[in-house]
């Protein structure tokens, strides 16, 4: 029988062949879809070829012989015999008889229903994956069946069934898979909830299964039940299928949280109250609270100081148990700032650079005459004793607390130039900060007469020597 091919036929229309219908491919590839009617239906690669896809008639037989490959082939209550090199991709069986024999070789078969019957020397290139859906039958398997020809039938993954084999008998047939219940429920003494998944509905007995728990608003995940008495507070969790039906518990608990400013400020009065958040109802809650791994107290509300937080990272933990309940823990992180280090305390007159060092956040400073104030931006205009206010805004983002620290500075005459050398002959004059009293000193030594804001240093005076001024009783 001549058939169109993807090479002379565009249309790739269905065709609907003829009764008894027996077709050589010669190599040909037939890409339209065949549909058979009643009769034997005969496809022989004779020198190779493959079709696209089969749809056998109600009832009629069909075989596919030699070397041909079909994509997909339906089987409706016919027989479907394969033999010889015959290889199809995707089978579907919806009642009705497949025979196996030769080196025939299915990829994927899914059973409806129907009859599996496996020739004495089937002896196929590869596994077949075998399905059967959970709401139809297993196929009834005719003939003795080799232990070689057992182990080239695997079940799929999603099969409902798993194939069972005695070894004595020769004998192959699928039993189903037990049943796995999911059941969500709180832990007592609480109101929590979420939903289960597992990676397979009906795992065949010894099967890996993967259980995901997804907790929701307000509930966190607790533990497992496992089929076999065992508890699990992974998730996801990871279980061995039994051969019995098997039910598996997920536990959810209310979530724990922690209400209260993390940030304090060392000396400061910061005070803070931290406040138990539960995510839903808990029966007779009990508390207990820790800094540090040092116990707090096992109120409701714990309030912590400055004191009570030195500078730096502390950790403030709350765990809510029950007497049935084993509890949840939540921690939080608490942030003590300060200014740690003052750094120079001397400065000349016009370059007051304070450098202090916080903890947390960015220092700004104010000084002030008066220890007292009041303070501002501008800088020390005079020598003498000077007040510093170092201060750290709030930061959330930089942990910082805002905060003060108040030090003493000294501001001394500024001598310009700093230093010099004099050839024979050369004079330099040095000159002093302004101020209403001056003492010249040569090497700690009091200078008669040198009490002006400047001093003339005279080549040949004297060899290296250090010159400095009091100005208002300031050292320079």
């Amino acid at each position: 029988m001549a058939i169109p091919t993807s090479e002379t036929d565009n249309t790739l229309k269905p065709l609907v062949l003829a009764p008894n219908v027996t077709i050589c491919l010669n190599g040909h590839s037939i890409s339209n879809k065949l549909n058979a009617n009643p009769g034997l239906l005969v496809v022989d690669s004779c020198d190779g070829g493959s079709v696209a896809e089969i749809v056998g008639a109600s009832a009629s037989p069909m075989e596919l012989a030699g070397n041909v490959t079909v994509t997909k082939v339906e089987v409706n209550g016919g027989t479907l015999m394969l033999s010889g090199n015959a290889t199809v991709a995707n089978l579907e069986v919806k009642g009705g008889t497949l025979k196996l024999s030769g080196n025939a070789t299915v990829a994927s078969a899914t059973f409806t229903a129907g009859t599996l019957t496996i020739g004495e020397g089937w002896a196929p290139n590869d596994k077949l994956v075998l399905k059967i859906d959970g709401s139809s039958p297993p196929p009834d398997v005719d003939g003795r069946v080799t232990p070689e020809q057992a182990n080239m039938i695997e079940d799929d993954s999603a099969s409902s069934y798993h194939k069972v084999y005695d070894e004595e008998t020769r004998t192959l047939s699928w039993v189903k898979n037990p049943a796995l219940t999911l059941t969500a429920a709180p832990v007592d003494g609480t109101a929590a909830t979420g939903t289960l998944s597992a990676s397979k509905a009906a795992p065949a007995p010894g099967a890996e299964v993967t259980l995901t728990a997804t907790a929701q608003s307000g509930s966190v995940f607790d533990h497992w039940l496992l089929p076999d008495g065992s508890t699990s507070t992974k998730n996801p969790c990871t279980f061995t299928a039994l051969d019995t039906d098997m039910e598996v518990k997920g536990y959810f608990a209310p979530t724990v949280a922690i209400d209260g400013d993390p940030l304090f400020f060392a000396g400061s009065t910061d005070s803070h109250d931290f406040t138990a958040k539960l995510g839903g109802t808990v029966t007779d809650p009990q508390y207990l609270w820790t800094l540090d791994e040092t116990e707090l107290g096992t109120a409701e509300t714990q309030t912590l100081t400055a004191a009570d937080v030195a500078v730096g990272e502390h950790t403030l933990s709350l765990k809510v148990y029950t007497d049935t309940w084993d509890g949840g823990t939540f921690n939080v992180t608490l942030y003590g700032n300060g200014i740690t280090d003052v750094g120079d305390t001397t400065f000349p007159l016009g370059s007051v650079t304070p450098n202090a060092t916080a903890k947390y956040g960015t220092i700004t400073y104010t000084y002030a005459a008066a220890e007292a104030g009041p303070f501002a931006a501008d800088k020390p205009n005079t020598v003498g004793t000077w007040h510093v206010r170092a201060a750290v805004s709030r930061d959330e983002a930089a942990h910082a607390a805002a905060g003060q620290r108040d030090y003493a500075i000294t501001v001394q005459p500024a001598i310009t130039p700093a230093f010099g050398a004099l050839k024979e002959g050369d004079t330099l004059t040095l000159s002093a900060s302004s101020g209403s009293s001056y003492q010249w000193y040569c090497d700690s030594a009091a200078i008669d007469g040198a009490t002006g804001d400047t001093y003339t240093v005279h080549a040949g005076e004297t060899g290296k020597a250090v010159y400095l001024c009091k100005v208002d009783g300031v050292e320079s």
